[in-house]
């Protein structure tokens, strides 16, 4: 554990340790992304997929994201970052990087695997659109592989979600013995 000239109290990270608890990891394959209409006659494998017009399933629910570490379109990830940047800026944390940079990283590959799914579920409407029967496996493995990608990031947010909440409840053990 680190010293910080800033003092924390034993309230502080009960409140801390709630925040961060309420935060979930939710391995959702990035489904919003799944194409359930595609629009348009005579839709070849040749056209650009940033072209296509598609009604995709769209998102979860807003009070779903709100805590839904790890998503691709909320406000949840700065969230929890800024709250373990407080933990570790008040000395409470023994990790080499600040939480928000690990985060941060994580969750840009997100963002780019979320435009990958995209493409490929795009992609995959229009071979299955125009029954190419084997376009339809390539991309299908494809998209295996993207889901399989976002659960081991989703697996590393939630190995630090639990090393900081780990580290926050031996911080208020060391002050429940007096030791801080």
């Amino acid at each position: 554990m680190k010293h910080s000239t800033d003092p924390y109290t034993i309230t502080q990270l009960h409140q801390w340790k709630q925040q961060l608890s309420a935060f979930r990891t939710v391995a959702c394959q990035l489904m919003h992304e799944e194409v359930l209409e595609i629009s348009g006659e005579g839709i070849t494998a040749d056209e650009s997929t940033d072209q296509l017009q598609v009604r995709r399933k769209g998102f979860c629910k807003k009070d779903l994201r709100v805590k839904a570490l790890g998503c691709a379109h909320s406000r949840s990830n700065d969230l929890f970052g800024s709250v373990a940047d407080a933990v570790y800026d008040a000395g409470v944390l023994d990790i080499p990087v600040r939480p928000s940079v690990s985060v941060n990283d994580l969750v840009l590959k997100i963002y780019l695997m979320d435009h990958e799914k995209g493409r490929a579920e795009k992609k995959y409407a229009v071979a299955q659109k125009n029954h190419d029967s084997n376009e339809m496996a390539i991309v299908r493995d494809l998209l295996n592989t993207i889901g399989l990608r976002h659960t081991e990031i989703l697996n590393q947010l939630e190995q630090l979600r639990q090393t900081i909440i780990s580290q926050l409840d031996n911080a208020i053990g060391q002050f429940a013995i007096g030791t801080v």
